[in-house]
């Protein structure tokens, strides 16, 4: 259950607060059942998507945060390992997610054929979606009705009879046993273990290479899954046994040396982990006030007893130890904790909602 959770606050970016209590709680029941063996991953996503999971409504409401834009790039990553985060504003440049109008006609799919995502009653395909139309600007400002059909590259070897997916049913019928849902569940899955996916996005900050070794685990993974029949447990076993999660954390990226470490050791530690060669530090979860009272240090902004300003105070402030009178110790940066001032990133105080 505990697993289930977490992966599906990962799906959703968080949206799984916005479902109620009971509705959540059956939701996450739903999933659980699937890790413990009881029903294959693909069956269970496919009605979700369908509608025929009566705890559909909860997951539409959950991933629907933000909007049917966000909705699209949290499906298409998961149901069939596309990056959309880029090609919403214009074509693809480097790594070939698509064009404009790949995604706009995959927002136009879902905007038609999911009603009621924000109500406890979500209908899949209703008879009058085909009057709702979405529109999209061009770089030269005019306005271009985007047609709603999924780009049937997106699925792979996957195809319907005539070539073309229109409707949400449609769609989902095309994702139970395919690849394209094995490659997206095994990076959705490496991710919520090691907290990046095996296939690595320009667009991320801290991005695995495109090695071929890489390569070569995550199609051992993903052929494993379509021949397990979407067996998740055995792939989150597989994952977890694996000996990248036996790394260790460099020492130039622990929180008492990186101030001390050269430029040159954290570039090669950061290398090292973005190709699941060592680990991060242990994540904490600090309140703002915190982050704010450790960024100030770092960048010399406290005030001394005296009112006199330090210098980048790295060693952190004092506190009493519990139980021991007049006795301080030291409170260290956090693990995440940006290694200089300059590159100080807002995201790091506090999350941009989309």
């Amino acid at each position: 259950v505990a697993v289930a959770r977490r992966w599906l606050q990962q799906f959703t970016d968080r949206g799984l607060q916005r479902v109620d209590a009971k509705p959540r709680q059956e939701l996450v029941a739903e999933l659980a059942a699937s890790f413990q063996g009881e029903r294959s991953f693909d069956d269970l996503l496919v009605g979700w998507i369908n509608g025929d999971s009566p705890q559909a409504s909860s997951l539409y409401r959950a991933i629907s945060k933000s909007g049917t834009k966000s909705m699209a790039r949290r499906l298409a990553s998961l149901t069939m390992n596309v990056d959309l985060r880029c090609v919403r504003c214009h074509d693809s440049k480097i790594e070939g997610s698509g064009q404009r109008e790949d995604f706009w006609g995959f927002a136009a799919l879902l905007s038609r054929g999911v009603k009621g995502a924000e109500s406890r009653n979500v209908q899949i395909d209703p008879p009058d979606s085909k009057s709702k139309q979405v529109f999209y600007e061009l770089p030269d400002g005019r306005q271009r009705l985007a047609e709603a059909e999924l780009p049937s590259h997106w699925l792979g070897d996957a195809a319907t009879v005539d070539g073309r997916i229109t409707t949400v049913k449609q769609w989902a019928e095309q994702l139970k046993g395919s690849e394209a849902l094995a490659r997206g569940a095994v990076n959705s899955l490496w991710l919520l273990v090691h907290g990046q996916p095996l296939q690595g996005r320009v667009v991320d900050p801290v991005s695995a290479p495109h090695n071929a070794e890489l390569n070569s685990i995550e199609n051992e993974l993903v052929q494993d899954m379509l021949a397990s029949r979407f067996d998740v447990a055995r792939t989150l076993a597989l994952i977890v046994s694996s000996p990248s999660t036996r790394r260790s954390v460099p020492e130039s990226l622990m929180p008492a040396n990186a101030f001390a470490a050269s430029e040159e050791q954290i570039e090669a530690a950061s290398e090292a982990v973005n190709a699941f060669a060592a680990a991060l530090p242990r994540h904490s979860s600090l309140p703002l006030t915190k982050r704010l009272d450790q960024t100030m240090r770092a960048i010399g902004g406290k005030l001394d007893q005296n009112g006199r300003p330090f210098f980048a105070q790295i060693d952190g402030d004092s506190e009493k130890q519990p139980g021991k009178r007049g006795v301080t110790e030291t409170e260290s940066f956090a693990a995440d904790f940006p290694t200089r001032d300059e590159a100080l990133p807002v995201q790091w105080l506090t999350l941009i909602e989309d």
